[in-house]
């Protein structure tokens, strides 16, 4: 070998650019009931797939199965995770000597008169489960509810199944006798909230048919939520969805401590829905206080319309869907609208979209209320809450959807938590709307990942640094915190106040110190962050002249 002379030594390294690290995907988690057998109770399925998955892994008429597809109709680009509570769904009993005891509600059909050509409509959860059963002339009450027993168990996704059917013998005291045909039917989703998610609705046009709905007393069994999350404890889900309004605890037992965890940012929000008088929620809400918990509320609604040509008899929520499909879009808006993968959403936003139009962190700040929800059927009239009753369910942490003034669309309410009062019962306003709480969390996790990334290995020192070399001082750091919250302020976030006199403020409020021999850099800061335009109130005063 011949010896080679290179010099001078030369070396150039390649390091990677100085940029700052932006937020987090976001992951949704849906718990719910799978009747799938081989399922384990409290089994983690993650992400699953856009292609109809959810129907081979927790049975296609599963609750869990259900919640999945409502997501994905609007969202079908952020990951999503599932917790599977197994259940073993309600069988068929079809002795007509048996008791409904455990039935969910019953149909009652009745002929008063000679029945004619025409059609029976029956819609039990939503307009997937709508069936239209022909009468023809001459039929009595057994064969309509033959055709609707069949129909029924046609759809393999119904939500129930038709129990069991018995006549009973009508006398109206007047010595005039008629035979009453009776289905009981029975939810396969045997849990206690049962008789709040279930819309029935039916459609008579002969006047001679009378249909009757009566609430079931089933005694449903509460499903083991014992170490529900147990499967995710080290993961971040920023949304997840609760299909259990009435037992809260697992959710805010996992949600809550991870709200501002020392260490780590692993938060996340609870969606969950319910059906209930205005009452009922208002006591509800209030029963509540927690930061990490969007409940979303509808009335009960009970009505009949009784016309020439549409006699129509209704029992469900003041939008007829499952409030937990509502909990479920809901979600699916949510996560699209703060992934950083930067979601097309144009149809999301109302006005001028700008870039707005593409989901990423700087949503958090924008308001929720009139978002529009394409998916929901609309509320007919007399079905919802008054103004003054919303206004009352807000002030109780209860968010609300609703028409739109021109009643073509439904469209989400302003958007608030549980959250009312801090841990010493002062009331505080600091994280009572959701646009607050994706705010702060976002801003705090952009400090966070940032802080971490530009410090790792760097030494701390209270003199001068050395150039070249990895180091930090109290100076650097406030310098740093200073460029974030421009960063913060800019087009990318718009989670904080921008300009120059936001940037005083702050940096008037930002305090660094350093310990040298515990390695402990402490800083406090004030940050003044983008809310919500939420209300406007004005005077116009009138003037006869422009001369005075």
């Amino acid at each position: 070998m011949s010896t080679v002379i290179n010099q001078p030594k030369t070396n150039f390294a390649l390091i990677g650019v100085a940029s700052s690290i932006a937020n987090t995907a976001h992951k949704v988690l849906i718990v719910g009931q799978s009747f799938l057998s081989g399922t384990e109770s409290g089994e983690l399925f993650e992400n699953i797939g856009n292609g109809g998955d959810e129907n081979t892994l927790f049975r296609e008429d599963s609750p869990l199965a259900e919640m999945i597809r409502a997501f994905k109709i609007r969202n079908q680009q952020v990951r999503v995770d599932a917790i599977a509570i197994k259940e073993t769904p309600a069988t068929q009993t079809t002795d007509p000597n048996a008791e409904p005891a455990d039935s969910s509600f019953e149909l009652s059909f009745s002929a008063s008169g000679q029945l004619v050509n025409n059609v029976v409509t029956v819609t039990i959860g939503n307009s997937e489960h709508k069936y239209s059963v022909p009468v023809i002339e001459g039929d009595i009450p057994d064969d309509i509810e033959t055709r609707l027993f069949d129909a029924i168990n046609a759809d393999s996704r119904a939500v129930v199944i038709p129990a069991l059917i018995r006549s009973n013998q009508l006398d109206d005291g007047d010595g005039n006798f008629g035979v009453t045909r009776v289905m009981s039917y029975k939810a396969k989703n045997q849990h206690p909230n049962v008789n709040y998610i279930f819309r029935v609705e039916f459609e008579v046009d002969d006047e001679n048919l009378e249909v009757t709905r009566n609430i079931g007393t089933a005694d449903f069994t509460v499903p083991d939520l014992d170490g529900v999350f147990d499967s995710v404890q080290g993961q971040r889900y920023q949304t997840v969805v609760w299909p259990y309004p009435f037992n809260l605890d697992p959710l805010t037992s996992f949600l809550d401590p991870r709200f501002n965890k020392d260490g780590v940012v692993i938060d996340g929000v609870g969606v969950t829905a319910l059906n209930q008088t205005f009452q009922g929620l208002l006591l509800f809400g209030e029963a509540q206080n927690s930061a990490s918990l969007v409940m979303l509320g509808g009335n009960i609604a009970v009505d009949t319309i009784d016309g020439d040509n549409d006699r129509r008899t209704y029992q469900g929520g003041d939008i007829p869907e499952n409030p937990l499909i509502k909990a479920c879009h809901f979600a699916a808006i949510r996560s699209l609208r703060l992934d950083d993968q930067g979601a097309n959403i144009a149809d999301l936003v109302v006005g001028d979209a700008g870039l707005d139009a593409f989901g990423g962190a700087a949503l958090a700040s924008r308001p929720y209320f009139n978002t529009p929800f394409s998916s929901l059927p609309l509320s007919e009239s007399n079905r919802g809450f008054e103004s003054t009753e919303i206004e009352q369910l807000l002030e109780a942490g209860i968010t609300v959807l609703g028409n739109n003034i021109a009643g073509n669309q439904v469209i989400l309410g302003e958007t608030v938590t549980t959250y009312k009062t801090d841990t010493a019962g002062n009331p505080d306003e600091t994280f009572r709307f959701l646009n607050y709480v994706d705010t702060s969390s976002g801003i705090r996790e952009y400090f966070y990942n940032n802080f971490r990334a530009r410090f790792a290995q760097s030494r701390l020192t209270e003199g001068d640094l050395v150039l070249g070399r990895k180091m930090a001082n109290a100076n650097l750091v406030r310098s740093f915190a200073k460029r974030l919250y421009v960063a913060l302020s800019g087009q990318d976030f718009v989670l904080t106040e921008s300009g120059e006199d936001a940037l005083n403020f702050f940096d008037e409020n930002l305090f660094v110190s350093v310990d040298k021999a515990q390695g402990i850099v402490t800083i406090i800061m004030t940050v003044p962050i983008v809310t919500q335009y939420r209300e406007t109130r004005a005077t116009i005063r009138i003037s006869f002249s422009i001369n005075s």
